[in-house]
């Protein structure tokens, strides 16, 4: 499509270059025809063939330079538009590289998202596990343990009461443990998804810039 322009445009320009070598060609075939005519017909007006002919140089010369400098303005509108046709390609394909970047980051976000919603479903589960437990031990105070172990008839009973007590104390840091675990994860995954936001947002503020710039280019292309 670009071709085409362009080769329009080379055309629009060479009829314009045609347009002004016709009174170039109509110039010197009047420089020949007078010039027979008066060889021929009038010898003795030589001196005035003399002045036609240098003010028909004259339009020959002004004619040569008017396709002169319409040539050199063709040049460089040429190369103008190149230039142009070169920005404008550089723009778009760094456009399509920020869009990529934008929808890889979209995808990040969305997928990061779901991941804490997970967690926190997860944490709501183990706070009220968390929160019955520290019911459980404010109500007993550690004194249902010691009932516990006093209960105890022989050494072997006591033994198995005091693992049995080791082992709800042993759940009970599992349970504390995981829960801070998973609050770590949340806040992490939270600044994580933070820095993909402020990332995101300043992807599309380049983009925003860099639309505007192709826009400028397009439209300087469009009034050469």
């Amino acid at each position: 499509m670009k071709l085409f322009v362009c080769q329009q445009h080379l055309k629009q320009r060479h009829i314009g270059l045609k347009k002004l070598l016709l009174p170039l060609k109509s110039i010197i075939l009047s420089i020949f025809l007078i010039f027979i005519t008066i060889s021929f017909l009038n010898p003795a007006g030589a001196a005035d063939t003399k002045e036609k002919l240098s003010e028909i140089q004259k339009k020959i010369q002004s004619t040569m330079q008017k396709v002169k400098e319409s040539r050199k303005k063709e040049k460089s509108v040429l190369e103008r538009m190149g230039d142009i046709d070169r920005s404008i390609k550089k723009k778009e394909q760094e456009l399509k590289a920020y869009d990529k970047r934008m929808s890889r980051t979209q995808t990040k976000i969305k997928k990061l998202s779901e991941e804490i919603r997970r967690l926190n479903t997860k944490l709501g589960s183990r706070q009220g596990h968390l929160k019955e437990r520290l019911r459980a031990l404010y109500k007993q105070q550690y004194g249902g343990y010691a009932l516990l172990l006093i209960s105890a008839t022989d050494y072997q009973e006591l033994i198995k009461k005091s693992k049995y007590i080791s082992m709800i104390a042993y759940y009970d840091n599992r349970i504390i443990n995981k829960y801070s675990l998973d609050i770590k994860e949340i806040n992490s995954k939270k600044r994580e998804l933070e820095s993909l936001g402020e990332k995101l947002r300043a992807n599309k503020e380049v983009t925003k810039k860099m639309q505007k710039s192709l826009r400028t280019d397009r439209i300087k292309k469009d009034k050469l």
